[in-house]
């Protein structure tokens, strides 16, 4: 029929013309991005973005707890006084609070019933742990006894875990990692060592007729009572009792120490 435009035919699969569409939007196909290939090799690795965020974050919270510490002086009802700065914070709203002021009031509130819970959940949680603790110890102590093993090297040892069952409170009062436990050793064996050579220098003081000599040898024995005195505050009288009947003879320990 006269003046119908005719509307193009696209060419058939297998032609030698173009099997898609080519224009705005829509470039030729071995000029497209291949899939898994970046169209910006050299550009900002993947994740550099987040990357930099939690660099950022961290340096945030470094210089959010460096200020938060930092101390100032205030005034005091003794004088001035020197006080980080999140005390001086802290005080400032408890004194709004005592004086009525009910957002100081609301605030401090919810912050002590925080830091309370908080307590609370980690009192109970310690405790429940030393319990167990202590359970399994005991047990494997009495498996080892029955098959005539020689005791393990438990640290902390479960005679160290002393639960208080009416505050809930756990105190350990013995080494609870193994660099703990050579630091106690250490100080078991020097501790023994420093009361035998004490002894064996006070009979010779009491032996001796020379003023010089007694000068030297009570200076010798005021240097070794000042180390003995510090290796009994590492290892107090009541763990020095108790300390070879609970740990590994030795050689068990050399060995624990290869295998470290």
């Amino acid at each position: 029929m006269a003046g119908r435009r005719r509307s193009p035919s696209l060419p058939k699969p297998g032609s030698t013309g173009r099997d898609y569409e080519v224009g705005y939007g829509k470039p030729p196909k071995h000029t497209r991005f291949q899939s898994g290939q970046s169209g910006n090799p050299k550009g900002r690795p993947r994740g550099a973005k987040n990357k930099g965020s939690v660099i950022g974050l961290e340096r945030l919270r470094e210089i959010v707890l460096e200020e938060a510490y930092r101390e100032v002086s205030v005034a005091d009802a003794a004088g001035m006084v020197t006080v980080p700065v999140a005390q001086a914070m802290v005080r400032t709203m408890a004194v709004k609070a005592a004086k009525g002021d009910h957002r100081s009031q609301r605030l401090l509130s919810e912050m002590l019933w925080e830091i309370e819970r908080d307590e609370r959940d980690e009192k109970r949680d310690m405790l429940m742990t030393a319990v167990h603790y202590k359970e399994f110890a005991y047990k494997e102590l009495a498996r080892r006894r029955r098959q005539g093993m020689p005791p393990p090297l438990m640290l902390p040892h479960p005679d160290d875990v002393n639960i208080n069952m009416t505050t809930g409170e756990v105190k350990v009062t013995g080494p609870v990692t193994f660099d703990q436990f050579e630091l106690w050793q250490r100080a078991w064996e020097e501790r023994s060592t420093y009361e035998e050579l004490i002894e064996d220098l006070n009979k010779r003081l009491a032996g001796a007729r020379s003023p010089k000599q007694k000068g030297v040898l009570k200076d010798v024995i005021c240097r070794y009572q000042k180390r003995l005195q510090f290796f009994i505050g590492v290892l107090p009288d009541e763990s020095h009792e108790s300390w070879s009947a609970r740990y590994p003879a030795s050689g068990e320990l050399v060995e624990l120490q290869a295998r470290r």
